[in-house]
């Protein structure tokens, strides 16, 4: 009889094969295990230990191989930095180190013996490097310093005074005897910030939001109560997936993008849903209200194209509080867009234009707190074969009722037709209770080519306390902006025309009114697109190969009298950075431009963006 404990074979096969598969397992797995990356410590110490000490960036306990470590060594009063010595050599400052292995490396500082005094004039500090000395460790007359200007952040270093003359960088001096030292930094005219953004929608594809980021039309700059800037990015859809013929009913309108910046760094916001666009084309800010026309633009009929008026409140928070001004069955062509005060009660009007069906111009009346009327019959204007492309809003006469300023699109023609670059401006008459036209005049030869209008503002140009009339004008390969001088028996007069433009050289929209350099006069600063050679280093280029941007020919000084000139004075140039376009804004005196540039293209596109903040002290 067979033993009750006795295995058989077959069953002691069975385990011994488990065993050998779970045995080869386990190597297999063994093997694919991945090597640790190797660290390394990095200990520094200064020689002696009251000289200074060392900053290392970046700080950790332990360094992956590979990474790169910036040693600074900083000495105390009456201190200069002398060598490296260890795993570090030489007396470069500051030292870059790639971490192989352990590394003990120590800063060497020597008593300044010598009486050497220097003065600090701005922001910024100086360098001190001993170059030669007579007597060994210590250092008394005789010592030849090598000095090198650090200017702070948004400064640069202008001259030497006192013992030293001229503006060369470093320069040496021999302390024979008491020396006296004044390094004088002057605030930088230009200094800028690259910064990485990411900018994501919850509603829209990638696509949408880089086509929304790089639109230039009425993407603005805004301040709450509290002072906060923000940047409004009116949405704008991406074409590339067409279905069908384009119209309002084939492609969905698209939210807009907000940005804030905190701390001196741009940050995405917000999507802003309730601000939903297909094409918007021109906006105004009077205070805590904007209103933004769409012009839509999609297809080839212009008849057909179809837009809102949107108008808002900004809040406290930075928030936008929107309202649509039209009915559905009142879209249009809204190229041209305004708001003001038509009927002397404190709420806003708005107009659009050229308007329903691309025919006129279209008055909207608020009777109370965000209800609106068309009143179209307001405006004695009979223009449907030729309606105004844009139009403004302003208190030209000071009796507290805005007037309204239109002109047309018109132009195309080399030379002018003698009726182009004309301008309108139609007053309130009591007695019809109508706007009717109180003065039209042209000035053909403003430009080389017959221009369209497609923007107005108003402004005092000449601070002789009558309001004046700057156009922006364009033509599909030529552009360019003119002064309309007010006088006092309520007529105007041709002032300035800047040059004209070919699309290779400037492109622009819309423009802004602020004092740049701040003289109490109102310059005007273009807002840029595209790659002309007057904004892009080396037009001409494209997206990625732009090797920089040019400012002198947006910046467009006031001269006092009606006239204006580009800013000369010095170059205005950020090299190696790429934007779409550049948005200008004042932070106390300073001028700044930001823009964004989206990393991806069609069909990869990204929602990861670099952005660029310029800073600009012109006064």
């Amino acid at each position: 009889m067979e033993s009750l404990t006795h295995k058989s074979p077959k069953r002691k096969f069975f385990k011994e094969s488990i065993f050998t598969v779970l045995v080869a397992l386990v190597t297999v797995f063994a093997c694919e295990v991945e090597e640790p990356i190797p660290t390394y410590t990095l200990i520094t110490a200064v020689s002696p230990i009251e000289g200074g000490k060392i900053m290392v960036s970046p700080q950790a306990a332990n360094y992956q191989e590979g990474v790169q470590v910036t040693l600074t060594p900083e000495p105390n009063e009456n201190w200069v930095f002398n060598q490296w010595e260890g795993d570090g050599a030489g007396s470069t400052t500051p030292l870059q180190i790639t971490m192989t292995s352990n590394k003990s490396i120590t800063g060497v500082f020597v008593k300044r013996d010598y009486p050497l005094n220097i003065v600090i004039e701005g922001e910024g500090t100086v360098e001190e490097k001993i170059i030669t000395n007579p007597s060994g460790r210590e250092y008394p007359h005789g010592t030849t310093v090598e000095l090198t200007p650090k200017p702070k952040e948004g400064w640069e270093f202008e001259s030497w005074g006192g013992d030293l003359v001229g503006n060369e960088s470093p320069k040496n001096i021999m302390v024979d005897k008491e020396k006296n030292v004044t390094v004088k930094f002057k605030e930088a005219v230009i200094s800028y910030t690259e910064q990485a953004i990411v900018i994501t929608s919850s509603k829209f594809s990638t696509g949408e939001v880089q086509q929304t980021m790089r639109t230039v039309s009425s993407a603005f700059i805004y301040n709450d109560n509290d002072g906060n800037i923000f940047s409004f990015h009116p949405g704008t859809p991406s074409l590339n997936q067409i279905a069908g013929p384009l119209s309002t009913e084939t492609v969905p309108p698209v939210s807009s993008q907000i940005l804030k910046k905190v701390n001196g760094q741009w940050e995405h916001f917000k999507e802003d849903d309730k601000a939903l666009f297909w094409g918007a084309r021109n906006f105004k800010i009077i205070g805590d209200k904007v209103v933004i026309g769409d012009g839509n633009e999609l297809g080839s009929n212009s008849q057909e194209w179809k837009g809102n008026i949107l108008y808002g409140k900004i809040l406290s928070d930075g928030n936008i509080d929107w309202k649509t001004v039209n009915k559905p069955d009142e879209m249009g062509y809204f190229h041209g867009i305004t708001m003001g005060d038509i009927n002397k009660d404190g709420l806003m009007d708005f107009a659009g234009t050229p308007g329903i069906n691309n025919m006129r111009l279209n008055v909207f009346v608020q009777e109370s707190e965000g209800v609106f009327r068309k009143r179209d019959e307001l405006i004695n204007i009979n223009r449907f074969n030729a309606p105004p492309f844009t139009i403004e809003f302003a208190d030209l006469f000071g009796d507290e009722r805005d007037e309204i300023i239109i002109a047309d699109y018109g132009g195309g023609t080399s030379p002018p037709d003698s009726d182009d670059h004309e301008i309108s401006v139609y007053s309130f008459d009591s007695s019809t209770q109508k706007y009717e036209l109180k003065f039209k005049d042209n000035y053909p030869n403003a430009y080389s080519v017959g221009l369209g209008a497609t923007s107005i503002k108003v402004f005092d140009a000449n601070n002789d306390g009558i309001k004046d009339i700057s156009v922006a004008r364009e033509d599909l390969e030529a552009h360019g902006f003119e002064i309309w001088l007010g006088k006092p028996d309520g007529t105007f007069q041709f002032s300035f025309s800047s040059p004209t433009w070919t699309s290779n050289e400037m492109q622009f929209r819309e423009f802004q009114i602020l004092d740049a350099n701040n003289d109490g006069l109102n310059d005007i600063i273009l807002i840029p697109f595209h790659f002309g050679s007057l904004f892009r280093n080396n037009a001409p280029c494209g997206p990625d190969t732009c090797e920089g941007v040019k400012l002198n020919h947006l910046i467009w000084l006031n001269n006092g009298d009606g006239t204006f000139e580009a800013y000369n004075k010095s170059e205005l140039v950020v090299p190696n950075v790429y934007v779409h376009y550049l948005l200008p804004y004042k932070v106390g005196n300073y001028l700044h431009f930001v823009g964004t540039e989206a990393l991806g293209f069609w069909p990869n596109y990204s929602s990861n963006y670099n952005l660029l903040d310029i800073k600009l002290k012109l006064d």
